[in-house]
């Protein structure tokens, strides 16, 4: 299997078990499959866009008490901002299947 073909296959594992919590790590592990189907592409394909920035990564609430709040001492993306990073780079992969000859990405 090729370098792409290991990328899709862990894009598409990906796809089908998202974390319930987004944190560093694997907000990392995506952005490592996106950085490998840019480089194993064979094209100049740029899925930037598709990436998380660092500025949606913030401490999740952990408690609030009457103390005021308390928050995780890890960051957090918010898990509709990452499914929505993740599904638009399954659409955007999909469309370009016809040009690039990509595998089929199931939902």
């Amino acid at each position: 299997m090729s370098d792409f073909g290991v990328a899709m296959a862990r894009f598409q594992g990906l796809l089908r078990n998202m974390p319930n919590y987004w944190d560093v790590e694997a907000v990392e592990n995506y952005h490592s499959i996106v950085s490998t189907l840019e480089h194993a592409s064979n094209s100049d394909l740029n899925l930037s866009e598709f990436k998380i920035p660092d500025d949606k990564m913030k401490p999740r609430l952990v408690s609030a008490g009457s103390n005021g709040p308390s928050y995780s001492k890890k960051l957090y993306c918010d898990g509709k901002f990452a499914k929505q990073q993740v599904e638009g780079l399954a659409v955007y992969l999909e469309g370009l299947k016809q040009h690039l000859e990509l595998p089929k990405i199931g939902f």
